[in-house]
């Protein structure tokens, strides 16, 4: 990976060699991006390139679209894939479909591209062979310029998760760069994105409720959820709005990028409804874990606990061995300068890290005496 600030310091040409696959067989979109360096964080870099794609022309985009490959080659055409599309189509496990699911995507490619001209596009992250062909057979419905939306749309997911993999950014700019892009309504596609992004596998555990989870955690995994904590004082289990789940995000795709090793696996708890935003939300809570509870310790019948507890249930989260952080309750931040809410950020989502890499989950014989210092 390169770091985004070694990214912006490089001459325009460098520039673009580093990021030209970020967009398939398209370098001019990260041409074009190069001449608004320096970025603040690697989502600012992602929107405008973004933004290139959206203000091209018409006969621009279609070459962009028509640059993808199909899905699920085989044979010859496999190796025509770039190594970008060829781990992407993997991962999906279209390289291990079955005879039937890959002449039903044969079928079915075939004739969406005799309807509309062009190749059938996917951000295939977070889908299966199924889910890829239910999706096919529901936008081969679709008119053309709708599909032409739709095609621009997920290739600028599938930029996403590419640059996920290639850039490295600070853990707190990326999370004040999340807030600022989080609308009032439903955050549910733009947290499913990012989560995506981070490596984790995103489960829906109910109206608005998203849980991200490592995507190497198997079913009896020891697990810490960010996102929410436990407070001593109400006794309860308590949401930390956006601002908890996009430090979460952050600060998993910051231990991935930097390799790091945990003797546990991680969660992101997230409520895209949940109003919660910067100025109303404590720094201070986010900043001090004092360490952690399990879920079977947790009094049910308090506050947002049994929500909460249920959610998790339903994802699968029900093993005494996830832990849950615990902190200490501190005061609201009030209305502060982009300086001082960065700095305030980089604190937390610093003791937050720290948190994660020194902490050893440790049980008694019944699970559930978890707390540590």
């Amino acid at each position: 990976m390169i770091s985004l600030d070694d990214l912006n310091r490089l001459s325009p040409e460098d520039f673009v060699l580093r990021l030209e696959g970020i967009f398939e067989h398209s370098a001019w979109v990260a041409q074009r991006a190069a001449l608004r360096s320096p970025f603040g964080s690697r989502l600012q870099l992602l929107e405008q390139m973004r933004t290139v794609v959206s203000t091209a022309t018409s006969t621009e985009q279609l070459a962009l679209i028509n640059a993808h490959p199909k899905l699920g080659a085989r044979g010859r055409t496999r190796h025509q894939l770039t190594q970008e599309s060829s781990r992407e189509q993997k991962r999906a496990g279209l390289d291990a479909c079955s005879d039937e699911e890959y002449a039903r995507l044969e079928r079915m490619n075939v004739a969406y591209e005799e309807k509309f001209g062009f190749p059938f596009i996917l951000a295939v992250r977070g889908h299966d062979p199924l889910s890829i062909i239910a999706h096919m057979e529901r936008r081969l419905q679709h008119e053309r310029a709708q599909e032409m939306h739709a095609a621009l749309h997920e290739i600028g997911l599938i930029a996403g998760y590419r640059l996920a993999d290639v850039v490295s950014s600070d853990a707190a700019s990326e999370t004040l760069a999340m807030l600022g892009q989080i609308p009032t309504g439903s955050a549910c596609s733009l947290i499913t994105e990012w989560m995506r992004a981070a490596n984790l596998s995103v489960c829906r555990a109910g109206p608005g409720l998203l849980i991200g989870v490592s995507s190497a955690a198997s079913a009896d995994s020891r697990m810490l959820i960010m996102g929410l904590h436990y407070d001593p004082d109400r006794r309860s289990l308590v949401s930390e709005g956006r601002l908890g789940c996009a430090m979460g995000i952050a600060v998993s795709q910051q231990l991935r990028e930097q390799a790091r090793h945990l003797q546990f696996d991680l969660a992101v708890f997230s409520s895209p409804y949940d109003q919660t935003h910067i100025g109303d939300s404590s720094l201070g809570a986010l900043s001090a874990p004092r360490g952690c509870i399990s879920m079977e310790s947790v009094d049910a019948d308090r506050g947002e606990s049994r929500e909460i507890l249920a959610a998790l249930r339903t994802v699968g989260l029900s093993n005494s061995y996830f832990l849950i952080a615990s902190r200490d309750t501190a005061e609201l931040v009030v209305h502060s300068p982009p300086s001082l809410v960065l700095q305030q950020l980089q604190r937390a989502v610093g003791a937050l890290q720290e948190f994660l890499l020194h902490t050893q989950p440790m049980t008694d014989e019944k699970g559930q005496s978890l707390n540590h210092g």
